[in-house]
């Protein structure tokens, strides 16, 4: 296997690729048939969100761990490989959505929502008691309007949703990007990640992405280092190394067919590519793991 697990669900077999996609649990309906344990796993093109209202758990994103206690929230974008060890009797809710349902449309409600789905956010809810409750209440309203079919159900499903997800994007540190110029730049930076998710494999230099989303290699690379504080090619090239560190972490293959699968013509010039921006060698990063 050449990459983590992948599921729709943990532990089951079946494959949703349906963009209406939407599922909520109780956190303990599936942890504890595992033994409190979760493997590291992903979920292409599904968004997940775990919030944690009490007890503990440790958590593997990527190739970094964290320990976080309750009220918190994990926010995972699509493909993030993540495991968890929850202390038992652990309690909240874990909320899996098709990313297509989230970022529909050009509301300003997917603007706001967009940092949520960039990059994997560990969200302390402690600092605010009173969103933690309107979160915990509005999961609850969410779980009893999935429980039966009802009038006006999807409209009802929809809102409930973005508020929940509103409610974290508030707590993220970030501007509020009420501007239109930069609301602009929001929506160029989520499509161009967009893209990137289909075509970093492919090394397409910054030109070509640009052309691709009819914008100036410049005006990218300005709404990068203005929302990211990184260049354009910095954002291809990180994404490329994280998917070299997620299959040197979780496949047995040789380093030369991890390279190849990236679209690397030459090994060695990958290897120093790896060490260069990782400090380790892939040989060196894999041991460690």
């Amino acid at each position: 296997m050449g990459r983590a697990p992948e599921f729709t669900l943990y532990g089951d077999d079946s494959c949703v690729m349906d963009a209406e996609f939407l599922h909520l649990e109780l956190l303990g309906s599936r942890s504890r048939r595992f033994g409190w344990e979760i493997a590291d796993h992903c979920h292409r093109g599904l968004f997940q969100l775990l919030c944690l209202l009490d007890g503990e758990v440790k958590a593997r994103i990527d190739d970094r761990e964290y320990r976080l206690s309750g009220p918190a929230a994990i926010c995972l974008p699509p493909g993030t490989v993540h495991g968890y060890s929850f202390v038992e009797e652990a309690q909240g809710f874990v909320l899996t959505a098709a990313e297509r349902l989230l970022t529909r449309g050009p509301d300003q409600a997917g603007a706001l929502l967009r940092p949520l789905l960039r990059t994997p956010r560990l969200l302390d809810l402690r600092r605010d008691w009173p969103a933690r409750e309107r979160i915990e209440s509005l999961f609850g309203q969410l779980l009893a309007e999935l429980c039966w079919p009802q009038r006006g159900q999807d409209l009802m499903v929809g809102w409930l949703l973005k508020a929940i997800l509103l409610m974290l994007a508030r707590l993220i540190d970030e501007p509020d990007g009420a501007g239109a110029a930069q609301a602009a730049e929001r929506e160029l930076l989520a499509r161009f990640h967009a893209l990137l998710e289909e075509r970093y494999r492919e090394h397409w230099d910054i030109p070509r992405y640009a052309d691709a989303l009819c914008v100036a290699a410049s005006k990218l690379n300005r709404a990068c280092l203005k929302l990211s504080r990184k260049t354009a090619f910095a954002v291809t090239q990180e994404r490329l190394m994280l998917e070299a560190r997620r299959m040197l972490a979780y496949s047995a293959w040789p380093i030369s067919r991890v390279a190849y699968d990236l679209g690397f013509n030459d090994p060695a010039y990958f290897c120093r590519r790896f060490k260069r921006q990782i400090g380790l060698s892939p040989s060196e990063f894999r041991a460690r793991i």
